[in-house]
């Protein structure tokens, strides 16, 4: 039985014969997953590091993340691949490269484009390859070729059945991260295949440890703080970026989704640290009414700027807060409804003046079906 179904499958083999063409005339690389990788970023990434290398190729990880803020135990990970591997800034990268035509970026693990370090210089490369599995947009990333299938649980799964493709036996280690990229991306395999089954006992094969990769997840804080993580990434993941740079951010894959007030407050502190927007709302649950006696249906949005007063637009809606950090409540109120005022009282901040539904459309760039759904 193959690791993946026959249609991925022949979707996997257009892909190796995309990137063989390139392959086989650029002679610089440069694979980029997203800001703030994880285990499955990382491993996938190291993973397109062996193909290139089998065609004799340049290959550089760009980020620009942090040593000194990685988890602990991804830490391990990244210390171990950059002694076999070339992780360079992007500032690194603009000294080196070379004519455009001769080079190659491969995006691992996102399809947006502000997640990635590179996307103030995206548009100065002619060859540009995405491979993914999350969800796609009309903001994602323009490519040459994309490989995007949110069927396969995770990038690390993708790329080691790449790697089959291209007859290439991970070694040891690089067999252990991929698992451990598909472990923590399937929440630890609470989210489990046929395929995915085939593909870790084949990781297994080459020196996949589980009981090593459990180990990754199991210090006394690191559920907690892992699930802290996940929820902000996937608020992160659900981002539009609308006019003059400000970021609005709700779960629209899963609204219902209950957060902290917290964690909507560093999810708008991350937008604005990381992902050099001026202004971000993130709008999400903070109780549900199914919760049990004293619940009720309750949704908040955290506000950051360093450009506008964000509490003059938190004050349109019932809020208020400081010029650079605000919020608003809403009590049994519909998300998509919030979704409108936000996006109204935001429009007149911009624009200066009351909205028509007609020009918020055009300012809120939000897929087509929840426009339908907060744009009656």
């Amino acid at each position: 039985m193959e690791s993946v179904n026959s249609t991925i499958n022949k979707e996997l083999e257009l892909l190796k014969n995309y990137l063989t063409r390139y392959l086989d005339f650029v002679e610089n690389v440069y694979v980029v997953p997203h800001k703030n990788m994880d285990f499955d970023a990382i491993a996938a990434s190291a993973a397109m590091c062996e193909i290139t290398s089998k065609f004799g190729k340049n290959c550089y990880i760009v980020t620009d993340d942090k040593e000194e803020l990685m988890e602990i135990n991804l830490k391990k990970i990244y210390d171990t691949l950059k002694t076999r591997y070339n992780f360079i800034t992007t500032s690194e990268l603009n000294n080196i490269r070379i004519d455009n035509e001769k080079e190659l970026v491969t995006i691992i693990d996102i399809n947006k484009p502000f997640l990635i370090p590179i996307d103030d210089i995206l548009s100065t490369f002619n060859n540009v390859v995405v491979i993914d599995h999350h969800k796609v947009d009309e903001n994602c990333i323009k490519s040459n070729y994309s490989f995007i299938e949110s069927k396969m649980s995770s990038a690390s799964e993708i790329m080691y059945n790449l790697l089959k493709k291209y007859n290439i036996k991970p070694y040891s280690y690089l067999a252990n991260a991929l698992y451990a990229g598909i472990y923590l991306d399937t929440r630890r395999f609470g989210k489990f295949n046929e395929y995915i089954a085939f593909t870790i006992a084949e990781l297994l094969q080459y020196g996949a440890s589980h009981d090593d990769v459990k180990k990754l997840f199991n210090r006394n804080d690191f559920s907690a703080i892992r699930e802290e993580k996940r929820l902000i990434h996937d608020l992160i993941e659900n981002t539009e970026i609308i006019a003059k740079n400000y970021a609005l951010t709700f779960n629209n894959v899963v609204p219902d989704t209950v957060y902290s007030r917290e964690i909507l407050g560093k999810t708008a502190d991350e937008l604005i640290e990381n992902y050099e927007v001026s202004t971000s709302f993130v709008i999400g649950f903070v109780d549900k009414a199914e919760m049990g006696d004293g619940h009720s249906d309750t949704i908040h949005i955290s506000a950051r700027s360093t450009s506008i007063d964000v509490s003059s637009v938190m004050r349109q809606i019932g809020g208020g807060g400081r010029p650079e950090a605000a919020a608003a409540t809403f009590v049994e109120c519909n998300i998509y409804e919030v979704y409108d005022i936000l996006a109204k009282a935001l429009y007149k901040s911009v624009v200066g003046e009351v909205s028509k539904e007609e020009d918020i459309k055009k300012l809120v760039l939000m897929p087509i079906d929840v426009n339908k759904q907060i744009l009656k």
